[in-house]
């Protein structure tokens, strides 16, 4: 589409030093609505007072941090160098702009949910079964053949876009939570506010292939999702937006409890330092951040797209950015592609909804992004104890057929698969089946008493509530103070009061969920802080070594004898047999959901002229078939990609960092 939205406004972050009333009253961690209307209104007295460029201010999410905007571009030039100048600022950049990532309809008109089936528009645009083929291309209906309530509303998702229309798109009716939504872009004279409602078109579709209705009768969108909980944050209409009002929608969903999966079907090929904050703030609160790969037919690799581009760095491990596929699975001709770009999805002529109740075909990775976001946050739901990351690692290795080469690209790759929505389920459910806690041992019933003392209810622990960690130079701090829940596969450790290390290892100890050959701990300020171990640590599987104290120290040395060596799995804690497809050797050559296993499928045995075949549920090959499935794995592999050394995952302040 036309790059139309002129650069001319700005991000700038001052020094805590800087003297002003604006920037005091918007470096107040409680600062409401109020303040940081006063702080601009303060900020832009100052600015409007020393350049003739200026023409506004508007505090953002974090303290001390506001959208400055210009007269005109060479204005915006001008200001920028001025302010940068002072000394003043942290950093001063260019809020660069972000687009819808949608290409022009290849279908000319659409289609009204009141129009019979036989209306020359549905004709023409499609609407019978075989136009639903994106949905069988991911294998949806078949996951929802076993899961029909595919879906869940206890872990919401959020849609950054145009906005939703989600009072005329029947498909849409009761699963857009309203008092969540909200929109984060000028002219609201604070950071986010309004209703999120769509007046363009983009979000809609978006939001109509994530989890359109399956019930509203014939001829209409189906979404991958059967069931959800959506919130749509406008951050941009149909011309596109900036960076920093995208940055503020992470901010606010976060803030909202409303992130397990974002979608975020926009983008361009410049970033600012202030988005980039956000994504880091958004990985370290167990948020998983689904990004197009774009349409330029380029490598996201050469920093052609962001935010598809902060897949694969440091800090950005919840990133997962998606190409587009055609109708013969190969990877459509504007799609990008490259290594970081891990899952592909349909992005061709897909049927969707669209505004005041009618739909369209849409093309663009703009639309292949929310068949990934659709199914994450439905196994985010199925399966709660998964972390962000973990229910990533599951979508990028269940797949099983990779796209073909672009038509007009012939060298393009990406690095992952087409998406597999049944295989990602069985691959979660399997994952999650070796992650749960053992049942507790059946307690032999206790004699009557004539006066029962009844159990005293358990205090709930406080939820964790850090500011955000976006560079290790200057962390920021948004304004007001989200306080999203901890992801649900770790426990509160900063809640855990101490007054050494060895009262963290003991609490550790006591929790289920934690190998301690995989943890180190520390005691600060009176708050344990817990830092899991890479996953070149060995640990004994089923075991609970003494953990070690402090940040040199090593853990997992000791032998104990009859139990299994694993490694560590850094992102839940867990002693696993293997992760990454390393580790495993023999007879069992290959990792499947942390273990060890003979085989997958078929094709893993035929190189064994004896025992050419895999026997479903053990994974092993035997010599006959012995009822084993002729295609495809029972349960796909998950391979856990290498990680960093450590990752702190708590701290007594809160505050996430990378380790050493």
């Amino acid at each position: 589409m036309q790059r139309s939205v002129p650069k001319t406004r700005l991000i700038v972050r001052y020094k805590p030093s800087f003297n002003s009333a604006s920037t005091a009253a918007a470096g107040a961690k409680d600062a409401g609505p109020a303040q940081a209307a006063a702080a601009a209104a303060a900020l832009s007295r100052v600015l409007g007072a020393a350049s003739s460029s200026f023409r506004g201010a508007r505090a953002l999410r974090v303290p001390r941090t506001f959208a400055i905007q210009a007269k005109d571009e060479a204005g915006a030039a001008e200001l920028l160098a001025q302010v940068r100048k002072s000394g003043d600022v942290e950093f001063a950049e260019i809020d660069h702009p972000v687009y819808p990532l949608t290409l022009p309809s290849e279908c000319g008109s659409s289609s009204s949910s009141s129009s019979s089936s036989s209306s020359s528009s549905s004709s023409e645009c499609g609407s019978s079964w075989p136009e639903y083929w994106p949905l069988k291309a991911v294998r949806a209906d078949r996951a929802w053949a076993k899961l029909p309530e595919f879906g869940g509303v206890a872990m919401q998702g959020a849609i950054l876009d145009t906005g939703i229309d989600f009072k005329s798109t029947p498909e849409l009716f009761g699963l857009i939570d309203r008092n969540k939504s909200t929109t984060c872009m000028d002219p609201n004279s604070t950071a986010c506010s309004g209703t999120g409602l769509d007046t363009s078109f983009h979000g809609t579709a978006v939001a109509g292939i994530m989890a359109a209705r399956h019930n509203s009768g014939d001829n209409t969108p189906l979404g991958v999702m059967s069931s959800a909980s959506l919130v749509s944050c406008k951050m941009m209409n149909a011309s596109g937006g900036y960076s920093s009002d995208a940055a503020d929608c992470i901010y606010d969903m976060i803030s909202k409890n409303a992130a397990a999966v974002l979608s975020n079907s926009w983008g361009d090929t410049e970033s600012s330092t202030y988005l980039e904050e956000a994504v880091v703030y958004a990985c370290q609160h167990d948020v998983l951040f689904i990004a197009a790969a774009g349409n330029e037919r380029a490598d996201v690799g050469n920093g052609s797209a962001y935010p598809a581009g902060f897949a694969g760095r440091p800090g950005m491990e919840c990133v997962l950015a998606v190409a587009a596929t055609d109708s013969s699975n190969n990877l459509a001709y504007y799609s990008n592609w490259g290594e970081q770009v891990q899952i592909a999805a349909p992005g061709s002529n897909i049927w969707t909804t669209y505004l005041t109740g009618t739909y369209k075909k849409q093309s663009g990775t703009s639309f292949a992004a929310p068949f990934v976001s659709g199914t994450a946050l439905a196994l985010r739901n199925l399966y709660p104890r998964l972390s962000a990351v973990q229910i990533k690692q599951v979508l990028t290795s269940s797949g099983s057929i990779k796209p073909g080469p672009s038509s007009t690209q012939p060298a393009a790759y990406i690095s992952g698969m087409l998406l597999n929505v049944e295989a990602a389920q069985a691959a979660a459910a399997e994952l999650a089946s070796r992650l749960a806690p053992p049942p507790a041992s059946p307690s032999p019933s206790p004699s009557p008493s004539p006066s029962p003392s009844p159990s005293p209810s358990p205090e709930p622990s406080p939820s964790l509530n850090p500011s955000p960690s976006p560079s290790p130079q200057q962390p920021p701090e948004p304004s007001p103070s989200p306080s999203p829940s901890p992801s649900p596969a770790l426990p509160p450790f900063s809640s855990w009061s101490c007054k050494a290390a060895s009262d963290c290892s003991t609490q550790l100890a006591a929790h289920p969920d934690i190998n301690a050959a995989c943890a180190v701990v520390a005691c600060r300020a009176g708050r344990c802080s817990v830092r899991l171990r890479s996953h070149r640590i060995r640990c004994r599987i089923g075991s609970s070594f003494k953990t070690s104290a402090g940040n040199g120290s090593r853990a997992g040395k000791q032998k104990i004898d009859g139990q299994q060596l694993g490694y560590c799995e850094m992102t839940s804690g867990h002693c696993l047999q293997c992760m990454a497809g390393f580790h495993c050797s023999g007879s069992t050559p290959y990792c499947l959901a942390g273990t060890c296993v003979g085989c997958r499928k078929h094709g893993d045995c035929r190189k064994r002229t004896y025992r050419p075949y895999c026997l479903p549920g053990l994974q092993l090959c035997v010599p006959a078939r012995q009822g084993a499935p002729a295609e495809g794995p029972l349960v796909p592999p998950v391979l856990l990609q290498p990680e960093p050394d450590e990752v702190v995952i708590a701290t007594a302040d809160a505050q996430l960092q990378s380790g050493p």
